[in-house]
């Protein structure tokens, strides 16, 4: 219970830090632990909560009636675009594969020099709201990948200039602009309002892009009369599209991330320990007995106060999370080093009593 009270009383008093030498060094390893897990939990949820389709969360752009029109174009047209896998060597790898009529029969619009690329086209008075482009079989990623990059490095004014989702083989990517900057000829390549970027590997084989005009995510069939409800359920298909072709990057960002975090904050939690054994070696300073030892439980004993700081700054600046514990581990090592750990000033002259 005693143990209890001090760990309590560290989150706002420097005095069980120092009371902390004394304490067994397997509730110094276990707070240490817990400080930087919980020092984590932040970006851990940040990075967890994040989806696909968040960058379709604000304004639109009315990018969900382009969407609705290329569905309705690929089920007229014949397109079957559709998700499947294939296993080489172990490996299997997911692609998206067309199993209709071919896609330079069914649109057949390109751009000035770009002729491979044909796209189906969605203008409003005569502004481009969405471009979308298929990958050919026989053109590879490398191709495509400086096909988007020559997009998105037109200069300000050029007409060819537009928000476009662009279907390779084995990825998605779509670049969301602006229509007012487009009609005012005001934005470069390089000037869209948001971006995505996915893959197909978390996509559920057998899904066909044709069919999200056809049944909504529970499987019962859209009615196409009811206007405003159909667009909302054909948008819907497509969020939770993004939101499948985002899961696999995002398990790959949540383990990196997060694991660099945790690195981090464990080296930040040692230095702690390093700085308070460095600052106690002055013949002055009155700290100078303290042992290596003893001053690795008082750096674990330090963390849990801005551990839990940094949960706390996690929920109200979501964009700090990463950084808040390196912060208040600086704050509490000031906040410790002020009160105890300051070696005694050898010009300061203690006083005597006259005899």
């Amino acid at each position: 219970m005693k143990t209890l009270k001090l760990i309590f009383q560290s989150i706002f008093s420097n005095e069980p830090i120092m009371q902390a030498r004394s304490q067994p060094w397997y509730i110094a390893i276990l707070l240490f632990v817990l400080s930087i897990l919980l020092a984590t939990y932040p970006t851990y949820t940040q990075i967890l909560n994040r989806e696909g389709s968040t960058f379709l969360s604000g304004n639109t752009f009315s990018i969900e009636n382009a969407l609705v029109s290329f569905t309705e174009a690929l089920d007229e047209e014949g397109v079957d675009l559709v998700v499947i896998s294939e296993t080489i060597d172990g490996e299997t790898k997911y692609y998206l594969d067309n199993q209709g009529v071919a896609w330079d029969d069914a649109f057949d619009q390109t751009l000035p020099s770009e002729e491979a690329y044909p796209y189906f086209d969605y203008s409003v008075n005569g502004t481009t709201r969405l471009r979308v482009f298929l990958q050919a079989d026989d053109q590879n990623n490398e191709a495509v990948g400086e096909f988007a990059s020559r997009l998105l490095a037109l200069p300000t004014g050029d007409d060819q200039i537009g928000s476009f989702l662009l279907l390779t083989k084995s990825a998605v990517y779509m670049y969301v602009y602006n229509p007012a900057a487009l009609a005012e000829g005001s934005v470069n390549g390089e000037g869209f309002a948001t971006a995505f970027t996915g893959t197909y590997d978390e996509v559920p084989l057998g899904t066909n892009l044709a069919n999200f005009a056809q049944v909504d995510q529970d499987g019962n069939v859209i009615d196409p009369t009811e206007v405003s409800e159909y667009v909302n359920l054909v948008f819907a298909n497509w969020l939770n599209f993004f939101d499948q072709s985002f899961a696999y990057s995002k398990s790959v960002l949540l383990l990196a991330q997060t694991g660099l975090t945790l690195v981090v904050n464990a080296v930040m939690g040692l230095m702690m320990s390093i700085v308070i054994f460095i600052m106690t070696r002055g013949k002055l300073n009155p700290n100078n007995h303290f042992k290596f030892g003893e001053t690795m439980k008082m750096g674990a004993w330090s963390l849990f106060s801005p551990a839990l700081l940094t949960i706390v700054a996690g929920a109200l600046f979501p964009e700090f999370a990463g950084t808040a514990f390196v912060l208040f581990v600086g704050l509490r090592l000031m906040w410790l080093s002020s009160k105890y750990l300051r070696p005694v000033d050898a010009n300061v002259v203690p006083n005597t009593t006259k005899k």
